[in-house]
């Protein structure tokens, strides 16, 4: 695993259903992939609708607050899949794939209601109610965990719903999508863009100059057969620097960066957004000046908690010094 280090410095009654679905597919994919986007750039090939009305895909007309394109989604449009939804990267077996959330972008424009996940196996439907930000207009991100608890509801009703048969269904998943329900008669809903699984960064190039990375991630970023230890500013950071800890390898002034600040009790907390499916360190020193060097203070962090931020327990007078490091943790 390649090691990165840096310097510390960062409901109600609804009327009609909206479903954005990925179908079962019938290209030649190895199930679903994680960490590939979805931003419906191009088209929307492969996803379709049922019913009539609102406009069902705009090419970067849909508004200036940000890059890529967006699903539209209103109260009389349903939109499912087609075989070749996404090239059924969104379907098959979770399980095996590892994948333990699906995360996407999405908007009000102008609705009251409800917007829900839908999973769809074998002849099941299970849903989850989304939280969603109250502002019109306003970009937020959903983050659904695929662990089972008493949010996901099961259709048809004379099912038992449980851990058990929710896992089994995740192994042989069909369809996928949101769900926007309305109560009132605005014509557009929200926008859903940026849809993908939350898995670990598989498929891993074991031979040749890209051994290291992954061939999702260059994928994602439009990359080619680039040299995992190639620098694509001359700046020092490497592709493989880059993937590791998450950064964009297309933008110059992406960084890793992690901030440091003071609680009441006077430790020193640390906060960084940490990246799905990476080991982090946190290091610790009390003099940068002899040569000491930085011992870990706290190590395999994977998650940070919902503040993103960790408080380390100091002892002595100090002063402190810290370094985060961060480790991939790559599946086969």
């Amino acid at each position: 695993m390649k090691t990165i280090k840096t310097a510390v410095m960062k409901g109600v009654s609804a009327l009609a259903g909206v479903l954005v679905l990925a179908g079962t597919a019938s290209a030649a994919t190895d199930g679903p992939i994680a960490n590939l986007t979805e931003k419906w750039n191009v088209d929307t090939s492969g996803w379709s609708r049922g019913g009539a009305g609102a406009v069902l895909w705009t090419n970067g007309t849909v508004g200036v607050s940000y890059d890529a394109s967006s699903f539209p989604v209103s109260q009389v449009t349903v939109l499912f899949a087609r075989d070749s939804a996404s090239s059924g990267r969104f379907l098959g077996n979770y399980i095996q794939k590892k994948i333990t959330d699906i995360n996407f972008d999405i908007k009000r424009a102008a609705f009251t209601g409800t917007v829900r996940l839908y999973l769809i196996a074998n002849n099941h439907k299970w849903s989850r109610m989304i939280a969603i930000h109250d502002g019109n207009g306003v970009w937020g991100t959903a983050d659904i965990s695929l662990a089972y608890d008493a949010s996901w509801s099961l259709q048809p009703l004379t099912l038992q719903s449980s851990a058990s048969l929710f896992t089994n269904d995740l192994t042989a998943v069909t369809e996928v999508g949101v769900s926007v329900y309305r109560t009132d008669t605005q014509m557009q809903g929200a926008f859903v863009d940026n849809f993908k699984l939350i898995g670990p960064w598989g498929q891993i190039i074991t031979t040749g100059p890209s051994a290291g990375l992954s061939a999702s991630w260059l994928a994602e970023y439009g990359l080619g057969a680039v040299g995992a230890n190639d620098q694509p500013f001359n700046d020092g950071v490497t592709y493989l620097d880059k993937f590791v800890t998450g950064m964009n390898p297309n933008d110059s002034k992406a960084v890793f960066s992690v901030a440091i600040g003071k609680n009441a009790d006077g430790h020193s907390v640390l906060r960084w957004t940490p990246q799905p499916f990476r080991i982090y360190t946190v290091l610790q020193s009390s003099d940068l000046t002899g040569g000491q060097s930085f011992s870990a203070k706290i190590a395999g962090l994977q998650s940070l908690g919902a503040s993103n931020e960790i408080t380390v327990d100091e002892s002595g007078s100090g002063p402190y010094y810290y370094k985060v490091s961060v480790e991939q943790e790559v599946t086969q």
